[in-house]
């Protein structure tokens, strides 16, 4: 870290021509460099977007970068690269984003990279380095590489079928979501589903001495993610009833890896920029304190959630559900206020106490502007609406509250920023 801090200094967002200038301080890192990492710490933030549009732009058009490796399901990303390379219509664009939200500041960065191959002979490639969708869906994977394994006739359609039925009746949204189903079936399915897509897998690796194509390389690469993301939910499955492993969850990091791994074997590109949430790239782990602490003391208490109480013991209330679905693990204390009263405490450090602000977050979903005349406002509400959704008690978000603004207290007695 001591040698990082003196190449550091702040971004003014708005001003395109700063961006460009401080990032030239850089440039020697970035002409020696074969992927430059633009990481975050939350998704989906719209300033965020738009500053990282503009060291995009600057790597392309300044420094030579060919390549756009995003958080985005490997498959997923054949199709958008198609997109940006105008090889399938300007209005499918919607289309291809469908399987999440993403802000218009996202595909503001794919116009420009439209845009630019339309204008350039240096053409952009655009990778997704993920397991499918959220890591909860094994489509459009499975589609595409059975189609492919059908046309050249290397699994039979029996095998295909089995692993297409047991893929619909498992399949979800996201990783949690597909996890908390997986629990739902008989364990003797999933096992059959790993064995097929193993036995696929396999069957491919014995014929690539003889198919040596690109395409077949990237129906390898696919099926890997099927059986992958397959992993990911088991793990997931499994640290949510409490009988995971330490550092199980690792194989979406493996996969996203690897992804770049067989881009550039295959000489697909040459410079690339990898846009990703810092979990998955950052190489020094980071503590998330205020998480650590909750969920230590979730598994130490093991509160029952309210829905559980409410349809147990109230004979009257027995088809009670709550605003919000219920989270599969203990009650006590809520996330969301031990993560809102820490971060509200390092914020009110270094912007103040009575700092407002507008929260504009929920307008693509129509639901308006809030402001906010501080960040322990903010952090309060968060909290409240735990109970008013109905999954957690009032002890779990006042006591909440207070546990993480003494992590946040703490964290500021132990890290000083300048």
């Amino acid at each position: 870290m001591k040698n990082i801090k003196p190449l550091t200094f702040p971004f003014n967002s708005e001003n395109n021509t700063s961006i460009k200038q401080s990032l030239f301080q850089f440039r020697e890192y970035f002409d020696s460099s074969t992927i430059v990492g633009l990481g975050e710490n939350s998704h989906f933030i719209k300033e965020f977007f738009t500053f990282r549009h503009q060291v995009i732009e600057f790597l392309v058009t300044e420094c030579d970068f060919d390549t756009l490796a995003f958080e985005f399901g490997f498959s997923e990303g054949l199709e958008v690269d198609k997109w940006i390379k105008s090889q399938i219509p300007f209005d499918d664009l919607d289309k291809l984003l469908s399987h999440f939200y993403y802000p218009n500041e996202f595909k503001d960065t794919l116009l420009w990279l439209r845009r630019y191959n339309q204008d350039n002979n240096n053409q952009i490639t655009f990778l997704g380095v993920d397991i499918p969708k959220n890591g909860g869906s094994y489509f459009p994977n499975f589609h595409i590489v059975s189609d492919y394994l059908q046309r050249l006739s290397i699994v039979s359609s029996d095998v295909l079928q089995k692993i297409l039925n047991l893929a619909e009746k498992f399949d979800f949204y996201s990783t949690s979501q597909l996890a908390l189903n997986l629990s739902l079936f008989d364990e003797a399915e999933h096992n059959e589903l790993k064995a097929l897509l193993l036995k696929v897998y396999i069957r491919l690796i014995t014929l690539q001495p003889k198919l040596e194509s690109l395409e077949f390389q990237s129906i390898v690469h696919q099926v890997k993610g099927l059986i992958y993301m397959n992993y990911n939910a088991d793990a997931m499955e499994s640290f949510i009833t409490e009988k995971g492993i330490e550092g199980d969850m690792g194989a979406k990091d493996q996969y996203m890896a690897e992804s770049i791994d067989w881009f550039l074997k295959n000489s697909l590109g040459k410079k690339i920029i990898l846009v990703a949430h810092n979990a998955h790239i950052q190489k020094t782990p980071v503590d998330f304190d205020g998480f650590i602490s909750c969920w230590d003391e979730k598994y130490r208490s093991e509160v029952v959630r309210p829905e559980t109480y409410i349809t147990k013991y109230m004979k009257d209330k027995q088809d009670w559900v709550p605003i919000l679905v219920t989270p599969p693990f203990p009650e006590y204390p809520s996330g969301h206020s031990v993560i809102s009263g820490a971060a509200s405490t390092v914020l009110n450090h270094y912007f103040g106490d009575n700092f407002a602000f507008t929260d504009d977050t929920e307008v693509p979903f129509n639901m308006g502007t809030k402001q906010f005349p501080s960040f322990n406002a903010a952090a309060d509400e968060a909290a409240i609406s735990r109970m008013y959704g109905g999954i957690h008690y009032m002890p779990a978000i006042k006591i909440g509250v207070e546990q993480g603004r003494n992590v946040g207290k703490y964290v500021l007695g132990k890290i000083k920023l300048n």
